[in-house]
């Protein structure tokens, strides 16, 4: 089974605007980070362990610099965060879907 995530066109728009009139820029990185890592769950929960110190290491970046890209992805409503002791977050959504692949 493969796993993708599907970004509407509505959601790429808004990306765009974003990145643009929000400063979303870097944290951009981090989004497509936590859409690699919701392609790899194998269930409709969406619930992704976010720890700042991993997704740091996975993008040579510091922790400094993911928790303020993690801070815009909430603030901008990409992610939502679960459990603030965990780093739980989930996916918006409304802004995306897994579809699935078997063959």
């Amino acid at each position: 089974m493969t796993i993708y995530i599907d970004i509407p066109k509505s959601t790429i728009v808004q990306i765009l605007k974003d990145l643009k009139e929000k400063e979303l820029g870097g944290a951009l990185n981090t989004l497509w980070w936590f859409f690699n890592e919701a392609s790899k769950i194998p269930t409709e929960n969406l619930s992704i362990k976010g720890d700042p110190e991993v997704i740091a290491e996975d993008l040579g970046l510091s922790k400094v610099i993911v928790y303020k890209h993690i801070k815009k992805l909430k603030e901008l409503n990409y992610i939502k965060q679960l459990d603030p002791k965990k780093h739980l977050y989930n996916l918006n959504s409304s802004m995306f879907s897994r579809r699935y692949f078997f063959g």
